[in-house]
């Protein structure tokens, strides 16, 4: 009726409702039209999810040192027979007949392994009765042949491995090699198979060794309670291992063992010692290693701060087991104990493991220069870093047509900057870019940086012949040191900009005159933040004694003076992470040849990667969908982003947040129907990019550079002439206002996965990124191990105690105590998982339209839980099952396999999903960080 004020609010209402939909069809039209021109990931970039890779295996070999020749054979054929094995474990089929013995085995199955591949973490266990393997829950397969005793001891390993809920093991067969081995649970140990010969008793061949006194032991099996070693266990090596495992074996179980881990304080003197890791990640080493080969004994890391440590005061102490280089120590601590008023204690001296494969330990004769060490694998472990650099989603910032592949070359002062430099350009003939020298052009008469710098400090700096005067600019610098900093602060922001451009302009001048290579010598590449402008960092690296001498030379300084021009520059500890290339350079200009020529061919290999060369299904290839193809962001700055996202996700202290996890998230994401998927990709590649584990703001910070990119991409916006504009959803910037905001929001709320509802791509990205708390047990097993060493600067104690901040605390707390033994069982934390209803390998197998149709019924599932109040049957029905288990709401049953399907993950964050509950209720889930 006209002029019906009703029918006027609902026509109005109406109207307002059409153009609502109209607008929301057409920016979904446009976002779908979007995928089509730029090429959906799901249909032509999809991240290939690879096979679960078998990267931990079990192989039995021979105790009997008389047959170390098949030690050998067997752990060869192991490591070469599983391709991804990044871990095997060794067990004996029989005890050795003595301590003696076993180090000649050990050593042989060791180095056996260092020949066939290096980097292989090789762990000889030393429990001989244990059948479950239970140091060991990230054990994937056992290791046999084509006979029925390897798939016997492969069911029997496994019957006992699900008894004391861990994970079951494959069987993988290397072959008809017609090798017959002891089946697990056979006969091993001693003549009655009871096992190692009981404690006190002299095995065959044991260890005659005179302590300080006249008092002289044999050596045996299980035969201390308390004993102690030290070392620095610096890149936990073979021999390291050797020493701890003997320790190990000479207590009895429930013996409690105390490691002095050397500290900083003592480390002054050590070669690379700017290249050896933290005392915290070499004390965690030490622990994780004797925990797996032997669990039943207390371990106490201790970082000792002078050179004995506990050894002259724990008044426990019965005995200590030093290497024949270190032989002197024993007795020497010792002397101090009887000072003090305790016992003398026992020392067991052990052999050396040399730097050859030839399966033995140095003799009494050989060179101690020739014994494997942690200092040589500083050093060798530079080149393996230099060839790692490119071998992972690598791509170079410049533009091969425009530019020169670059390396920034920085370091403190008389570090040999110059001489690096030089070496490089006689030996590859590269051309150099002093950025001293641009330094000084940078503000000549008639530029702008000259005008800049005499309206901020003066016309009283220019000089007669009208150029700034470096002495003058200095003067007004230093006059008073309150405001010191500040104006250097000002003259850096005038004229580091404008360096930065001149580098620039340089490097595509050499490349027109034919530089296919640049070397960009800069002290201050990172202060400066050049190294945005260059494709890698090398940092020169020299000794402090080395640095003071050659100041002293060259300078005329004084000591105090070169300590002081030293200490005023950021230290080398804190550039090593932003650099890709550590060049040692202690010697003369000669002695960097070796090194520099074993280097540059890692160069030459990595430079042709480039964003747009980037091989189908990888990480920079779906960076280069979301930053070029959807974004519209020029090559040259989307490849710089990469490159800020790679090299953050490949810094030391990730172990599991890292471009791999970047991977699973994203063939996670893949799966869904997303409503915005560059939103999502951009959220994945972002929440991590932050990361730093002692820090609690991670979150934030990720947010916020995701917050500096957005604006980086907006300022750099162009409107597309052929599309129109860059965004089709807002006729605007590529990220506008709204869109930012939501994805450092999803960013954020990683802080606190269960914080809340979650719906939509929200939930799908949340979901993608506790994906992992569904991976089969060993999978599980291994992600526990990474996070825990990332957080290695956290005490056990810390660590494993309730209602603490820290992600996951994968088991029991190791013992403690005498009376107790540690029996680590994933169980608990399995029957959480499948409470949590979150598997999500049901997405790797499954079509999307069936997904979707799991979600409908799901959906239905959880409105019939919420209703009915059966959660809670639900929850204890899956805590029933010793193996990971998920409810599947849609087909009312609980799935004991992975492969037999389960709930989609966006399950996990319903409004009505009382998840946190359920993980609460398990007491092994940690808050997330």
């Amino acid at each position: 009726m006209p002029g019906d004020p009703r029918a006027e609010v609902v026509a109005s209402r109406f109207a307002v409702a059409v153009i609502a939909v109209t607008a929301t069809a057409l920016a979904m039209t446009t976002w779908r039209h979007l995928k089509k021109r730029a090429g959906a990931p799901s249909d032509v970039e999809r991240i290939e999810r690879k096979a679960v890779a078998l990267d931990c295996g079990l192989i039995d070999v021979p105790g009997d040192a008389s047959l170390v020749a098949k030690v050998a054979s067997l752990v060869k054929l192991a490591v070469n027979g599983m391709p991804g094995c990044t871990r095997l474990y060794v067990r004996l089929s029989s005890t050795p007949s003595s301590i003696q013995a076993f180090e000649k085995v050990a050593t042989v199955a060791y180095a056996a392994a260092a020949a066939a591949k290096p980097d292989v973490d090789v762990r000889v266990l030393l429990d001989f009765n244990d059948q479950a393997i239970k140091g060991a829950p990230e054990l994937q397969a056992y290791l046999g042949f084509d006979d029925a005793s390897g798939a016997t001891a492969a069911a029997a390993l496994s019957e006992a491995r699900a008894a004391a809920g861990l994970a079951e093991v494959a069987y993988l067969s290397l072959g008809a090699e017609g090798v017959r081995f002891t089946p697990a649970g056979g006969t091993s140990g001693a003549a009655d198979g009871s096992g190692p010969p009981a404690a006190g008793v002299a095995g065959e061949g044991g260890a005659e060794i005179a302590t300080s006194s006249t008092m002289e032991l044999a050596f045996d099996y299980g035969q201390f309670k308390c004993l102690c070693l030290g070392g620095t266990f610096d890149r936990m090596h073979n021999g390291h291992k050797l020493l701890l495992s003997v320790a190990a074996l000479l207590l009895s179980d429930g013996g409690r063992m105390v490691i002095g881990v050397t500290g900083d304080q003592l480390l002054a003197k050590k070669a690379l010692k700017e290249l050896l890791e933290s005392g915290p990640v070499r004390c965690l080493r030490v622990l994780s290693f004797l925990r797996a080969v032997r669990p039943k004994l207390i371990y106490d890391a201790v970082k000792i701060t002078d050179p004995y440590g506990p050894a002259i005061v724990d008044p426990e102490l019965e005995a200590i087991v030093v290497s024949r280089e270190t032989a002197s120590g024993g007795a020497a601590c010792n002397k101090k104990r009887l000072e003090n008023g305790l016992n003398e204690m026992h020392v067991y001296t052990t052999g050396l493991m040399g730097k050859s494969t030839d399966n033995s330990t140095l003799d009494d004769a050989a060179d101690m220069k020739d014994k494997i060490s942690s200092s040589d694998i500083r050093n060798t472990s530079i080149v393996a870093k230099c060839a790692e650099v490119g071998a992972v989603e690598w791509a170079r910032r410049s533009d091969p047509e425009l530019e020169p592949y670059t390396i920034g070359l920085t370091g403190g002062i008389a570090c040999g900057k110059s001489t690096v430099s030089k070496r490089m350009a006689a030996l590859f003939n590269v051309p150099i870019v002093d950025c001293d020298k641009l330094g000084h052009k940078a503000y000549v008469k008639g530029t702008k940086c000259f005008e800049d710098v005499v309206n901020a400090f003066g016309a009283e700096i220019v000089g007669e012949d009208g150029e700034i005067e470096r002495k003058k600019l200095a003067g007004v610098l230093f006059s008073d040191p309150e405001t010191k900093a500040a104006k250097f602060e000002t003259l850096n922001g005038i004229v580091w900009p404008r360096i930065a451009e001149m580098i620039k302009e340089e490097k595509m001048r050499l490349k027109r005159e034919g530089a296919t290579f640049v070397v960009v010598e800069a002290a201050i590449l990172l202060e400066a933040g050049w190294d945005r402008i260059v494709d890698e960092v090398w940092l020169v690296l020299t000794s402090h004694k080395v640095q003071v001498a050659r100041l002293m030379e060259r300078n005329g300084f004084d000591e105090a003076e070169c300590d002081k021009r030293i200490s005023a520059q950021k230290p080398a500890a804190e550039r090593i992470p932003k650099c890709h290339v550590v060049v040692p350079n202690d010697g003369t200009a000669e002695e960097l040849d070796p090194l520099l020529t074993k280097l540059w061919p890692h160069v030459v290999d990595r430079a042709p990667a480039t964003l747009l060369n980037a091989p189908a299904g990888s990480l920079r290839q779906r960076w280069k969908w979301v930053a070029v193809d959807v974004l519209h962001m020029s090559v040259e700055l989307a490849s710089d982003w990469w490159r800020v996202i790679h090299d953050k996700h490949c810094e030391g202290h990730r172990h599991y947040h890292n471009l791999s996890h970047l991977s699973e998230m994203l063939f996670y994401a893949d799966q869904f129907e997303l409503s915005r998927p560059d939103s999502l990709f951009l959220a994945i590649f972002f929440h991590d990019i932050i990361y730093e584990p002692t820090l609690k703001d991670n979150e934030l910070k990720s947010a916020q550079l995701f917050r500096d990119f957005a604006a980086e991409v907006n300022a750099a916006y162009e409107p597309t002439s052929a599309g129109g504009a860059t965004n089709p959803l807002t006729g605007g910037p590529p990220l506008c206002k709204e869109d930012v905001d939501e994805v450092a929001a999803w960013i954020e709320r990683t802080a606190s996965h269960m914080n809340g509802p979650a719906e939509g791509d929200l939930a799908y990205f949340l979901d993608a990124d506790l994906a992992v708390l569904a991976r089969e047990p060993a999978g599980y097993a291994r992600y526990t191990q990474q996070i825990r060493a990332e957080y290695a600067h956290v005490e056990d104690s810390d660590w494993y105690t309730p209602n603490t901040t820290y992600p996951i605390a994968p088991n029991p707390a190791p013992s403690t105590t005498h009376s107790s033994q540690p029996n680590p069982s994933y169980l608990a934390i399995h029957k959480v998982r499948g409470a949590a209803g979150c598997h999500a390998e049901i997405f790797g197998r499954r079509p999307a339209v069936l997904q979707q149709r799991d979600a409908r019924r799901m959906g239905r599932a959880r409105a019939r839980k919420h209703e009915c109040g059966a959660y809670r049957d639900r929850h204890d029905a899956a805590q029933g099952l010793s193996l990971p288990c998920v409810w599947d709401f849609a087909a009312g049953c609980v799935l004991r396999e992975v492969s037999q399907g389960g709930c989609p993950v966006s399950a996990l964050h319903c409004a009505e999903f009382p998840l946190t509950h359920a993980l609460a209720q398990g007491g092994d889930i940690r808050p997330a960080r």
